[in-house]
């Protein structure tokens, strides 16, 4: 796969570390079986060895159709993954982009979960009280 400028990749993998970092993704697969509430949602794709820079614009094209300023985070590795938060009130919309993502040729696998910013339920920070 060619890929368009260095500067391109390295801001787009920095930016990826970053928003996972800062947002809290995982980027494992995951059960959509009841993420379907509206509301919003992480959509995570592994791409294959076939799948081409216009291929990957595609599959943002396809999640803006919910939520119109959703940012599809690529990580460069080979095969690429995808990730994005997308914010919809379509109550279908897991069902819906698993089953468009994975119909296409370049996609080897789609996953949907609801999505919950850091700090919303998670652990709680840990403290400890070292003074003598």
């Amino acid at each position: 796969m060619k890929l368009s400028g260095t500067v391109t990749v390295a801001a787009t993998v920095i930016a990826l570390a970053v928003f996972g970092m800062f947002a809290g993704l995982q980027l494992g697969d995951t059960d959509s079986s009841d993420a379907d509430t509206g509301g919003q949602y992480q959509v995570h794709m592994d791409f294959n060895e076939t799948v081409t820079s216009a291929d990957m614009a595609e599959a943002q094209d396809l999640i803006r159709a919910f939520d119109a300023d959703v940012e599809l985070m690529i990580m460069e590795s080979f095969p690429p993954q995808g990730s994005a938060v997308v914010e919809t009130a379509d109550v279908g919309f897991c069902t819906a982009i698993v089953a468009e993502l994975e119909a296409k040729s370049y996609v080897n696998s789609a996953s949907c979960e609801t999505w919950t910013p850091a700090g919303d339920g998670g652990d709680e920070p840990v403290f400890t009280n070292n003074a003598g």
